[in-house]
């Protein structure tokens, strides 16, 4: 394929790219998507486990602190200004609605809650865990290359809709049966399994429960982390911020870029693929969540890792590579 005077090939024995132009050479190193003992895991290796391809990035996996360290990435986010929901180690009955996390997780996996604010807790030290407060509102993932923000996805926090007949497991076993999410050749609801106690939790916190009939037209929040199985992906928005910024949160998304890409070591800061995820909450305010390095890559971040590889290649064609 050509990219502006540049070429790519492919290695069909370890799926990286090399893409060249005159004497200049950059090798593509690929992810996938594994799942280990349960846990989810990007792998830089395609193997027997590998169960998705995650994108190219222009080098060997980096890790820093502060996309490894939940807490450590709150304390520098809040020491230069940007916003993130408060925390605690401890129960703390200020923040009125919580969830529980861990410094080190990653997935959304091991989160508890939410909760309200005076609801009993224990939290585990030797795990990791803490307090988080709760921010309602649309999920925001956004890639960024060096300190720029490149693309973002925008997503609604899983909700169903009542019918006024049906309950709320069977609405939600429903949806999971037409994405083929659970067997669909069962006729049987009986039958079907599904462990359905992270949403248990979330219908506990607004007060229902799987067995609640919703009036006709109701909606009702079934979960709030990334990737689970009951997001609707046609409810995304992508937005291409290189050509597209939402202009009310332009300088919020640069600043943010600006601050976090401070934070990595400067050996390895240079050309740099990082995500972050946040909050878009109802009055168009940010929340940061957490940095990740290494992470599923997008593919509107071509376009700037190329141009910026290959200075004067320009953007025509870059998405191709995905």
């Amino acid at each position: 394929m050509s990219l502006a005077g540049a070429e790519a090939i492919l290695s069909v024995q370890n799926f990286s790219a090399l893409v060249r132009r005159d004497e200049k050479n950059i090798v593509l190193y690929p992810q996938f998507g594994t799942n280990v003992n349960g846990v989810k895991q990007y792998s830089p290796v395609f193997n027997d486990d590998a169960q998705f391809f995650c994108g190219w990035l222009p080098y060997q996996l980096k890790r820093w602190d502060l996309a490894s360290d939940k807490l450590l990435f709150k304390d520098f986010a809040i020491k230069h200004g940007l916003k993130v929901p408060a925390y605690s180690l401890t129960p703390n009955p200020q923040i009125d609605s919580f969830i529980i996390k861990r410094r080190a997780s990653s997935f959304g996996a091991q989160i508890k809650g939410p909760f309200a604010g005076n609801h009993a807790v224990t939290v585990s030290e030797d795990n990791g865990e803490y307090i988080e407060q709760f921010i309602s509102g649309k999920i925001l993932k956004i890639w960024y290359w060096n300190d720029m923000p490149t693309c973002m996805e925008v997503d609604q926090m899983p909700y169903i809709m009542g019918d006024g007949v049906s309950s709320i497991r069977t609405l939600l076993e429903r949806r999971l049966r037409s994405q083929k999410k659970i067997n669909v050749s069962s006729t049987d609801l009986n039958a079907v399994t599904y462990d359905f106690q992270n949403v248990e939790s979330v219908l506990a916190f607004y007060g229902v429960s799987l067995d609640t009939i919703l009036d006709y037209g109701v909606e009702q929040r079934v979960e709030f982390r990334y990737a689970t199985d009951f997001m609707l992906p046609n409810y995304r928005r992508t937005i291409d911020l290189e050509q597209n910024m939402p202009v009310d949160l332009r300088e919020t998304l640069i600043n943010v870029g600006a601050v976090l890409w401070s934070g990595i070591p400067n050996g390895i800061k240079k050309d740099c693929v990082y995500t972050v995820d946040a909050i878009l909450d109802k009055d168009r305010s940010i929340w940061l969540l957490e940095m990740n390095s290494n992470p599923f890559v997008h593919p509107y971040i071509y376009r700037q890792v190329i141009s910026s590889l290959f200075p004067g290649s320009g953007t025509s064609t870059v998405s191709q590579l995905h």
